[in-house]
């Protein structure tokens, strides 16, 4: 906790802010209220999802950095620019399964005479994807289907 408490303070030195004591600018600066950095300054507790991600964002440091003190410490530039992320290039695994995902509902398409928009397409994919990711499955048509009928 003591390491959170260190970086909270580096934070608040780039925003300009030299005294941290139950939030005030600086949890106006982050986006979240006063007694999350009051929570990690007493080194009471470590912020939830939510906050840590408006945190991140806010101060432009990713979750590694603010958590564990892993470098880069800041994305791009310094707070207050805008930040661009670089997105990782996708394993071959996720390839061929986004492929299967997306010939499976083409083909279940195809088969009814069935015609959905691209946004719509989109979105059952992904469902799609996100569903076999996370229950190891095989795209099939009765999955499909189910989606199709979710979005």
């Amino acid at each position: 906790m003591r390491a959170i408490k260190d970086r909270i303070l580096n934070l608040a030195k780039k925003f300009g802010i030299q005294e941290v004591k139950r939030g005030g600018r600086l949890a106006k600066k982050l986006g979240v209220s006063n007694s999350v950095i009051y929570r990690l300054m007493d080194e009471i507790s470590l912020p939830g999802l939510e906050n840590l991600t408006k945190i991140c964002r806010a101060a432009q440091v990713n979750a590694d950095y603010l958590l564990f003190g892993q470098e880069p410490q800041f994305l791009y530039g310094r707070p207050g620019d805008e930040v661009f992320y670089e997105a990782r290039a996708p394993a071959p695994a996720d390839l061929d399964l986004m492929a299967d995902c997306v010939s499976e509902i083409v083909h279940y398409l195809q088969e009814r005479r069935l015609k959905i928009s691209a946004r719509r397409l989109g979105q059952v994919v992904r469902k799609l994807y996100e569903h076999c990711i996370t229950e190891d499955e095989k795209p099939g048509p009765e999955l499909v289907k189910a989606y199709l009928r979710l979005t």
